[in-house]
């Protein structure tokens, strides 16, 4: 029989990273893997009674483990440490360098994970367990590459329901195993875009209808919105609400909806259907990123009155133009063509804003 060497051994353990041992706070063994099991002679039965430091760590204990390791992980002053020791096998004493982990389990109780790191043989190892590892590898590995696929689809499912900010943010913080987004005041410009009588338009037609006619007008406006580095907030029935860091993008990417919206129209005409005209409010100010909701389901949302501003003057407007407020005329006067402003009541707000149509960008 061909057995395996040292280098042979090591480069299987390096590739596995597999848990052997898992442990109570305790360090009585919940359970271990067929490889640990028959390198160590231990059967299932051993599952209940087994203790790291009577049954597997060779005797007497090493008080430097108790005091690196034990106390360290026992008192969450540490949740992974490293460490070495001789493990007693069935015909020698096994050097092993450990990977212990304290973490939570699928229900929450705290329990302890002993990774193994190296492995150093004094002669040829049980075939019959190096066999169990080299086929632990290949579950291991097929079980991986099933949900790596599996996950870079549910990227993608969820990226196309969520705001890129938030995707962006997300991946940022998800290196600390932060699970809330940290709040933030962001000076942006914001763009409402709603379709005029669409509630009056749905009801005439058929649901297919009309969620082919919202496809076609939000897809365009998305691209156009994307293609201005804005990035699309949120749906809000038939409204869209997007947000830019550069208040003339959001300005020109207004204009070319317009524009488009008026090609589809041109289209539907031809088709003898009815044309659906869009209103767009812009306003520029400070505004806090903040999570509502709870841990089972949340909203990064944007929140303050430069919000509602926008949302108001998109109200406002008249169909297939563009309005916007005197903040984000002020931000952009070099490089527009507007009508002459003029003053609106707004509700919610005591005193008149003067408000403006661009004519060109």
């Amino acid at each position: 029989m061909n057995y395996l060497n040292q280098e042979q051994v090591q480069f299987l353990v390096d590739k596995s990273e597999l848990i052997l041992l898992e442990v109570d706070l305790n360090f009585t063994v919940i359970s271990f893997n067929p490889f640990f099991a028959e390198l160590f002679n231990l059967s299932e039965e051993h599952n209940v009674k087994l203790n790291l430091f009577n049954n597997v760590f060779s005797k007497p204990i090493d008080l430097s483990f108790i005091s690196s390791v034990y106390d360290p992980i026992l008192t969450g002053k540490k949740n992974e440490i490293d460490f070495s020791s001789q493990v007693q096998g069935q015909k020698e004493s096994v050097q092993v360098e450990w990977k212990v982990k304290r973490v939570q389990d699928p229900t929450s109780k705290e329990i302890v994970l002993f990774h193994i790191g190296k492995i150093i043989i004094n002669s040829e190892l049980n075939q019959n367990a190096i066999l169990l590892l080299q086929n632990e590898i290949l579950e291991k590995n097929h079980s991986l590459g099933l949900i790596t696929k599996q996950s870079e689809i549910l990227s993608r499912i969820i990226q196309q329901y969520t705001p890129k900010a938030i995707w962006e943010r997300a991946i940022l913080f998800m290196e600390t195993n932060e699970l809330d987004i940290p709040n933030a005041v962001m000076e942006l410009t914001f763009l409402f875009l709603d379709i005029k009588d669409f509630t009056s338009f749905a009801e005439k037609h058929s649901p297919e209808r009309v969620i082919l006619a919202l496809h076609d007008i939000f897809s365009v406006a998305m691209e156009i919105i994307d293609r201005n580095s804005g990035d699309v907030d949120k749906f809000i029935g038939d409204a869209i609400f997007s947000v830019f860091d550069n208040p003339l993008n959001a300005c020109k990417a207004a204009l070319e909806i317009q524009k488009a919206v008026g090609e589809i129209n041109e289209s539907r005409i031809n088709l003898k259907e009815e044309t659906l005209h869009l209103r767009a409010g812009i306003n520029s100010g400070k505004a806090i990123r903040g999570n509502v909701g709870n841990s089972r389901r949340k909203d990064n949302t944007l929140i303050g009155d430069s919000v509602n501003v926008a949302s108001r003057l998109e109200k406002l407007c008249d169909p297939d133009k563009v309005l916007i407020s005197e903040n984000t005329y002020q931000l952009v006067k070099n490089d527009i063509k507007i009508t002459s402003g003029e003053k609106v009541n707004i509700r919610g707000r005591e005193s008149e804003l003067t408000v403006y149509y661009i004519e060109e960008a």
